[in-house]
């Protein structure tokens, strides 16, 4: 199962989810409503973790995520073709999954539907960046 990894489309997959996610939590897009939301002020971002610390656990988080889709990928494939439109759809589902797994955490700690809306919003569209290039890489 391992062995049926496309190491080569998880790197790319990373590389990509990592852009889309530079590129969403960027000042100029969702990170300072995001930020506002969560309540955070004037705190710098990671809290009092180094920064460092914060980018290896999100780089690792995203290989395992990327893995994960490549996985599921790889079982759908032995029922037939796939391509990167089929491989963004099972990144729908997953991501999906994600969204709705991750509510509760988000409605239970008080940060409410907005901030919930903003990250999964940026989750989904990266299961569907990882599928479209895992798939279209078959």
């Amino acid at each position: 199962m391992l062995t049926d990894i496309n190491w080569l489309g998880v790197f790319l997959a990373s590389v990509a989810v990592f852009a889309s996610g530079f590129a969403w939590f960027n000042e100029k897009t969702f990170f300072g409503v995001w930020w506002r939301l969560m309540g955070k002020g004037d705190e710098q971002p990671g809290g009092n973790n180094s920064m460092a610390v914060v980018f290896a656990s999100l780089v690792l988080g995203i290989v395992v995520q990327t893995v994960v889709i490549e996985l599921i990928l790889d079982a759908v494939r032995g029922t037939g073709e796939l391509n990167g439109i089929g491989g963004a759809g099972w990144g729908i589902v997953v991501g999906l999954m994600i969204a709705a797994a991750s509510l509760g955490h988000r409605l239970f700690a008080g940060h409410g539907f907005r901030v919930w809306l903003i990250e999964v919003g940026n989750d989904v569209l990266n299961c569907v960046i990882a599928g479209a290039i895992l798939g279209a890489l078959n």
